[in-house]
């Protein structure tokens, strides 16, 4: 999360976001029971420079990523 903050902060001038950023999770490391109070657990302590709409997630984390890879690649 501290790098997203940081790339956020980076690139402010850039930055065109209206109401909250939504965050999704997926993946392997996201699959573990817990780990998403985890995140909502970090992120209550940290100094976000956006506002937070979501924390999602994903219904099948492992298999979403594979699947938005597949999106990516037929889009190209």
């Amino acid at each position: 999360m501290n790098g997203v903050i940081e790339g956020f902060d980076e690139n402010e001038n850039e930055a065109r976001i209206e109401g909250g950023v939504n965050i999704y999770m997926a993946g392997g490391t996201a699959s573990p029971p817990g780990f998403n109070d985890r995140v909502i657990k970090l992120l209550g302590e940290l100094e976000v420079p956006f506002d937070i709409g979501e924390i999602i997630l994903t219904k099948e984390p492992l298999f979403t990523v594979a699947r938005g890879c597949l999106k990516a690649s037929t889009m190209f």
